[in-house]
């Protein structure tokens, strides 16, 4: 009898624990390129994880991941050519990351539910707009893509059903016109300023394996 309440009493903490436990769930993002470049080092970051890209040459696009809360309902995208951060003098704690100017485009996205014509949920996509950083602190939970800001064109919105156990992340889509000498220009600054950025960030590796979801554009 004792083992068995000692038993229940396990079975349950560990059920206490598992709710405790923020469950995540894959966001996926790309970047479409007018091209093909030579340079494969995509600077890409969030929350303290460089972001592995995988090239797609055949679609002139790279993909890339990460993880967050399934309860998540705002990120913020940036693509900025310079950044900085500033720490806090007794521990070298990094407190923000900021943009070191004015020359930047941030969007903030937050979720949208799709209903049918029966008030039922169908498919999940963002609502977005332009957003202007206060004094250019950027917030914890935005996609940094070092990259000069004037060649990009728009972002595509995608949605997903409902049941698709990931998040689509809009396509950063890069200006046609941009020759491949700004585009290898602007990805070898990029590649100085993160120098310094890419030892405050460890290497992540979600997107390993990644099964390419079948989404909609708006």
């Amino acid at each position: 009898m004792k083992n068995f309440i000692k038993l229940l009493l396990c079975l349950s903490y560990i059920q206490l624990y598992a709710n405790s436990i923020d469950p995540t769930t894959l966001f996926l993002g790309s970047i479409k390129f007018p091209e093909t470049v030579d340079n494969d080092d995509i600077c890409l970051y969030y929350k303290g994880k460089k972001l592995t890209p995988d090239w797609d040459k055949n679609n002139l696009s790279v993909q890339f991941s990460f993880l967050e809360s399934k309860t998540a309902q705002s990120i913020y995208l940036l693509i900025c050519n310079d950044i900085t951060y500033q720490t806090q003098p007794q521990s070298n704690t990094v407190l923000h990351f900021q943009a070191t100017n004015k020359n930047y485009i941030c969007y903030e996205l937050r979720a949208k539910r799709i209903y049918d014509d029966l008030g039922s949920l169908t498919d999940y996509s963002w609502d977005y707009h332009e957003y202007k950083l206060e004094n250019n602190i950027i917030p914890d939970n935005t996609v940094m893509f070092l990259f000069d800001p004037k060649l990009i064109e728009n972002i595509q919105i995608h949605t997903w059903n409902k049941n698709q156990a990931i998040r689509l992340v809009p396509t950063i889509k890069i200006v046609h016109s941009a020759t491949h000498p700004e585009l290898l220009r602007t990805m070898t600054i990029a590649r100085l300023t993160a120098l310094d950025i890419d030892t405050l960030h460890i290497k992540d590796s979600s997107n390993n394996n990644l099964i390419t979801p079948k989404v909609k554009t708006l």
